[in-house]
């Protein structure tokens, strides 16, 4: 994973976020994000480099919660020095309607809940619909993304 930092506390609203999840730990409830439209080819290594630096440039993104826990039970977080992660690229251009197949892929994959602890708390998958044209799934965990905070990462 990346480097250590010093832990803290759950903030008030992200305690209520954890809180919620584990009474339903099946469910997505705190995911937050969508997808961007890509026309245009895409080097996937060139890609994996620039979601490397946005993770660096972002604290946010690289927040994770520990499984050391308070006196109540309520995990600490960390935000690591360093973290770097793969982009899943999923090839769906050679479905039958690669549009379609891209939008079930990503429904399936925006329901499948976060693991909470130890992990990034957010992903980024490339959807290859074509040579060129590719989607990209940007989602987050409620815990370390506010719902207009996405967009302050990609701008």
């Amino acid at each position: 994973m990346g480097g250590m930092a010093r832990r803290y506390p759950l903030t008030s609203s992200q305690r209520e976020f954890w809180f919620e999840q584990q009474l339903y730990p099946e469910l997505p409830l705190y995911s937050i994000g969508g997808y961007v439209d890509l026309p245009g080819v895409i080097h996937p290594a060139l890609f994996q480099q620039a979601v490397n630096l946005l993770i660096y440039k972002h604290d946010n993104l690289r927040i994770q919660l520990l499984a050391e826990t308070d006196e109540d039970g309520v995990p600490y977080q960390q935000i690591l020095n360093t973290l770097e992660v793969t982009v899943l690229v999923q090839d769906v251009s050679q479905a039958p309607d690669p549009v379609a197949a891209a939008q079930d892929w990503m429904q399936h994959r925006f329901c499948t809940p976060f693991v909470l602890t130890g992990q990034p708390l957010f992903r980024y998958d490339l959807i290859k619909l074509a040579d060129d044209h590719y989607d990209w799934l940007l989602q987050y965990h409620h815990l370390i993304n506010q719902n207009f905070g996405q967009f302050l990462v990609i701008n």
